[in-house]
């Protein structure tokens, strides 16, 4: 983890969050051992589509993948 991951779940510890976006996996790691729910870019746009703001998935994270962030192949599947 990187320091802006360890400010990140001190704060969320020190404020009682309800939750955390966190897409570093020691981090989110940390964060289940601390009883701190979490959820990652994925989740977020998942939500974002369930709750209408977008419409397609897919456009989103090929996005993502272009700009350089690591999805696992299972994820996508």
């Amino acid at each position: 983890m990187d320091l802006g991951e360890v400010e990140t779940i001190v704060l969320a510890s020190e404020m009682n969050a309800d939750w955390v976006l966190m897409d570093e996996k020691k981090g989110r790691r940390k964060l289940s051992q601390l009883n701190i729910p979490k959820i990652g870019t994925l989740g977020m746009l998942l939500k974002a589509k369930e709750l209408g703001i977008i419409s397609v998935l897919k456009p989103e994270v090929e996005s993502l993948q272009k700009s350089g962030f690591s999805i696992s192949q299972m994820v996508i599947g």
